[in-house]
């Protein structure tokens, strides 16, 4: 399965609210986003593409207050971190966010997973 499969199904371990890049107004809380936000293409020495990926994945969560979103986040860098089926380690540690508008909290970190194309 591809990168950005194995990576949902595990999200939705933690939470089953999983978006790419945005979700839907009113979705229940909490929820999980994530974004592509770089990585390193993975081709060898011929040109041809390797049956890897590598990429840099933000992941967002967000929840009506700021401690459960911590406590998510720590879930999902725990499921990440031991994962099987993909091979992910944080980038860096959290970062907070807020959604005034909608009165929500943010937290997101970012990680380098390596997984199949």
């Amino acid at each position: 399965m591809s990168l950005e499969v194995e990576l949902v199904a595990l999200l939705r371990t933690v939470c089953p609210r999983v978006s790419p890049d945005v979700a839907t107004l009113n979705t229940p809380l909490p929820m999980i986003t994530y974004q592509h936000i770089g990585g390193s293409p993975l081709r060898y020495l011929d040109g041809s593409a390797s049956d890897k990926r590598h990429a840099i994945i933000q992941i967002n969560v967000w929840d009506t207050t700021r401690a459960n979103c911590l406590s998510l986040i720590r879930q999902v860098e725990d499921v990440l971190s031991i994962a099987q089926t993909i091979n992910a380690e944080p980038s860096g540690e959290v970062i907070g966010q807020a959604a005034e508008d909608l009165k929500l909290y943010g937290i997101s970190q970012d990680f380098s997973i390596h997984a199949a194309r």
